[in-house]
């Protein structure tokens, strides 16, 4: 969710405390929802995901990334994290499933606590690269 908010807010151009106090909103109406109903995290998840790659296609076309004459901007590099961390999560999600060879409750290693783990660690790159070094609009001439 963050990712789509930010993203709609930068092609916006919503200063970073608007995207905030909007992220901030509706992260309690998500968390009232699933209050109300627990089961709903699937369907929150397949409504979320593709509004964060829609947000990010959204900002690329925008024309928001980083310049290629910055060479490895601090950015990029925030980036490759968030990229990483979201590979490995994926990868200990599918390792860690109840029905896979891997699966072991009474193992101190539990791949679906790494699931979690590195999906935080993917988010807080994400929120860290987007409001600290975020992106600049990027002429096409530029490119």
């Amino acid at each position: 969710m963050f990712v789509a908010v930010h993203d709609l807010g930068l092609v916006r151009g919503w200063p970073v405390p608007v995207r905030l106090r909007l992220f901030g909103v509706l992260l309690a109406c998500v968390g009232a929802l699933l209050l109300a109903a627990p089961g709903a995290t699937l369907t929150l998840a397949s409504i979320l995901i593709p509004l964060a790659v829609l947000g990010e296609v959204g900002a690329y076309r925008a024309g928001f990334r980083p310049r290629p004459s910055d060479g490895w901007s601090t950015w990029m590099i925030w980036w490759l994290v968030v990229i990483t961390a979201l590979v490995l999560a994926v990868a200990s999600f599918l390792l860690g499933r109840t029905a896979s060879a891997l699966c072991r409750p009474e193992s101190w290693l539990q791949f679906h606590a790494g699931w979690h783990v590195l999906s935080a660690i993917a988010a807080a790159a994400f929120a860290y690269a987007g409001l600290e070094h975020g992106l600049s609009r990027v002429a096409p001439s530029e490119i």
